[in-house]
C-alpha cells in the first residue's frame, strides 16, 4: 500500500506511515492502485526561513552596542556643546553695559556762519 498523504510505499498490516504518522485505516489504498499526488512547491518554507531573523552572535551584539554607545556619547557631547553656547549667549546678552548713543562733537559750521552772519 502507498501514504495518501505522503506518497510512501508501506506494508499491507502497517497502521501508521512511517514518514509521516498518518493513520493508515482511514485512508486504505491498495499497492497497485495508481496514485497522483500533488506536487508541493518549496516556496512557503523558504519564506518562513527567510522571514526568520539571525539572531546574532554575542560578539556582534557586544560590537554593536559599543557602536551605539559611541553615537550616544557624540550627540550628547554636540547637545552639551550648544546648550553651553546658548547659556554663554545669554549672559553675555544679559550681563553686557548699556551702550550710551554718543553726543555729536562735531560743529555744524553752516549754522554757526548763518547766525554769525544774521547778527
Amino acid at each position: 500500500m502507498y501514504c495518501m498523504k505522503c506518497g510512501k510505499e508501506t506494508q499491507d498490516n502497517q497502521v501508521f506511515c512511517e514518514s509521516c504518522l498518518q493513520v493508515m485505516d482511514a485512508y486504505p489504498v491498495k499497492s497497485d492502485a495508481a496514485i497522483n499526488l500533488p506536487k508541493r512547491s518549496p516556496a512557503p518554507a523558504a519564506k518562513k526561513a527567510a522571514l526568520r531573523k539571525r539572531t546574532p552572535k554575542l560578539e556582534e551584539q557586544v560590537v554593536q552596542l559599543k557602536k551605539i554607545n559611541r553615537q550616544l556619547l557624540i550627540v550628547c557631547l554636540v547637545l552639551a556643546l550648544l546648550w553651553g553656547i546658548s547659556i554663554g549667549a545669554l549672559i553675555y546678552q544679559l550681563t553686557r553695559p548699556e551702550e550710551k548713543p554718543q553726543p555729536d562733537t562735531r560743529r555744524n559750521y553752516t549754522y554757526a556762519s548763518e547766525s554769525e552772519s544774521a547778527r
